[in-house]
């Protein structure tokens, strides 16, 4: 464990208690209590300056499960470098160097700023595909759907007003195909159904049959909600 913030301190290593594998960094400072994140594969914790090593491997211990399910979920962060595999919109795509545009085999994006041009690039992508989509699911279903829109969400994949606006995050654009085809769906039955009762479920149903699936693979995406 590597201590930074109180003089003196030694090193001292996790070992067999947490994770053979991992360091973590503790910054000790005049608090109260105890701040647990990470990024970028590594632990870090922000300590009350009195707490002993001990007490925070012990605290650690118990928030082992929250610790391995977020290096779990920064292990599938894409990789945007020249050359990469990138799926959008369930096709697989060749990163190269270029003026920002989705081919059907490749992705380009520019050199510099390249995560700004992607960022913006997905949201014109999202929002001619997802129209599209949401378009032909409410006429063959026949749902009313206002108007399409796309924002940068992190919370939600979608959200559906009121008024039957409904907005998806710009970042479902690393869902596959059949995924976006259910969110489509979801958001669709909440201009019926405002909620998530029973009878929403049935409505989700109705164009989805298996959408109990698509709700568990979408766990697998979490780490979208925090790229880009």
């Amino acid at each position: 464990m590597r201590s930074n913030g109180e003089k003196g301190r030694k090193n001292v290593t996790i070992g067999k208690i947490l994770f053979d594998l991992n360091e973590v960094t503790v910054e000790r400072k005049q608090r109260k209590s105890i701040v647990l994140s990470v990024k970028d594969g590594k632990i870090f914790l922000r300590a009350p300056i009195w707490m002993d090593d001990g007490k925070l491997l012990i605290f650690l211990e118990r928030h082992r499960r929250w610790i391995t399910n977020h290096l779990a979920e920064e292990e599938g962060m894409p990789d945007f470098s020249d050359g990469a595999q990138l799926s959008l919109f369930g096709k697989e795509r060749t990163i190269v160097c270029g003026r920002a545009r989705l081919g059907e085999r490749v992705l380009l994006l520019p050199e510099e700023g390249r995560e700004k041009a992607l960022i913006a690039l997905l949201k014109r992508e999202m929002r001619a595909y997802m129209e599209k989509i949401t378009q032909e699911i409410a006429e063959k279903f026949g749902f009313h759907c206002a108007k399409v829109r796309i924002g940068s969400a992190r919370s939600r994949w979608g959200a559906c007003s009121s008024k039957g606006n409904i907005t998806y995050s710009f970042r479902a654009a690393f869902l596959t195909e059949e995924l976006l085809y259910y969110l489509a769906a979801h958001e669709l039955c909440h201009t019926r159904q405002m909620n998530h009762s029973v009878l929403f479920w049935r409505e989700v149903e109705k164009i989805v049959p298996d959408y109990r699936m698509c709700r568990t693979a979408l766990r697998g995406y979490r780490w979208a909600m925090k790229c880009l």
